[in-house]
């Protein structure tokens, strides 16, 4: 059981263990990242994208599996904030399909031929929409977190952080290999990307904050 060293739970038995559940899942999803990082680091930096682009049944599916759960987990601890509301509840929805269509669609493409063939060019545009989802739902799960305030900082900057992260480090880190060779970006990605979900799943798993919200709701 997770130590909260402040009290039972603000939650019902059931929301509860899945903000801790969600937990676990996010220090998976980390944990899987840091592997990312340090296979890349023993081998060469073309092995990560060589990891990402042609191998997504062996990686992309559980860590992408992986996000949702921490994902289903943070929005289980602040649904019903004022604060978090209808945006949060669309950033989590839309965050979570694009993941969960990035997960599947990955290993259908990469197995389909590539140029012009129907199924390979479906797969792509389905892909592209993926990420945009992923992409805004991420920037409005990111706000409302940071409107709800039922973390402290900088727990409640991580969604933005991960979006930053993924989205522009990864086109960056794609242009400098492409023109330079070798980029540190390439090692740097998934170590932050690491320590970010291991940071969300602890705060979840460990019930951080919730002491807070209990005194808040207990000075109403």
């Amino acid at each position: 059981m997770p130590h909260n060293s402040h009290g039972p739970s603000n939650f019902p038995p059931s929301r509860s263990t899945l903000i801790r559940w969600g937990g676990l899942a996010a220090l998976a999803a980390g944990a899987l990242y840091f592997l990312g990082a340090i296979l890349a680091i023993l081998d060469r930096p073309a092995a990560y994208l060589f990891t990402l682009k042609h191998l997504p049944s062996v990686w992309g599916v559980p860590i992408g599996l992986l996000m949702v759960g921490g994902l289903a987990g943070l929005h289980a601890r602040q649904a019903g904030n004022p604060g978090y509301g209808l945006l949060g509840m669309v950033g989590f929805m839309l965050a979570s399909v694009g993941d969960l269509l990035l997960a599947a669609l990955g290993p259908l493409v990469s197995s389909a031929v590539p140029g012009g063939a129907f199924p390979f060019m479906v797969g792509m545009v389905v892909i592209l929409v993926a990420v945009l989802a992923a992409g805004w739902g991420m920037i409005l799960l990111g706000v409302a977190t940071l409107r709800a305030a039922l973390l402290p900082l900088p727990w409640r900057a991580l969604p933005l952080a991960f979006f930053l992260l993924d989205v522009p480090l990864t086109t960056l880190a794609g242009t400098l290999y492409s023109t330079v060779g070798v980029s540190a970006l390439l090692y740097a990605q998934p170590l932050l990307l690491g320590l970010g979900w291991t940071l969300l799943g602890y705060a979840l798993w460990s019930g951080m904050g919730e002491d807070t919200q209990r005194r808040g709701t207990n000075a109403l």
